[in-house]
């Protein structure tokens, strides 16, 4: 949903396609650099803590976009900037949610397995029908709200995250 608002707002701003290259290419920069070294921190500190922060940072960035629309504020630099910030958070959240899945099943291969389906599964979903759910708020409310919705679902995401009990997070929470 995100994308999409962000999409159209970038294009209701400066007209320009290339304007749209460049936030998206913007976006996907931290990812592509930083991802492997990403991947070393999180190696070193609870997924979990990771995943609560990486979604807070979501929820600040898309409330943030929201606020900067709704007063008319929002400039293309501000756009580039959160989602360059958008890209540092994508870049570590990433490899913390696909490890995240291995914790949250027991060692049987076969339940891995599944888990790592299910989530390429759910990851994909949304990848299809956020974008459809954007275009629709955007067409009916504008970009603030779709900014604004978007940061509240990361509330239930943090909610459950904060409710999950499990082993191997309680025993990692002494380390870093």
């Amino acid at each position: 949903m995100q994308s999409t608002a962000q999409q159209w707002l970038v294009y209701r701003i400066t007209g320009s396609q290339t304007s749209l290259g460049l936030v998206t290419f913007i976006n996907f920069l931290p990812v592509l650099l930083l991802s492997l070294f990403m991947g070393v921190i999180v190696d070193q500190f609870p997924r979990r803590n990771i995943l609560l922060i990486t979604k807070s940072w979501f929820m600040l960035l898309a409330v943030l976009l929201a606020i900067l629309t709704w007063l008319e504020i929002v400039q293309y630099w501000h756009i580039l900037l959160l989602a360059f910030l958008l890209g540092i958070g994508n870049a570590l959240d990433m490899p913390a949610r696909q490890a995240f899945v291995v914790e949250l099943v027991d060692d049987d291969k076969e339940d891995v397995m599944n888990a790592i389906g299910l989530n390429s599964t759910m990851f994909n979903i949304a990848r299809i029908v956020g974008p459809a759910i954007g275009g629709v708020v955007v067409a009916a409310l504008g970009e603030a709200p779709a900014f604004a919705i978007n940061g509240l679902s990361y509330l239930s995401v943090i909610f459950a995250l904060l409710l999950m009990k499990l082993s191997s997070v309680v025993s990692c929470l002494g380390q870093g």
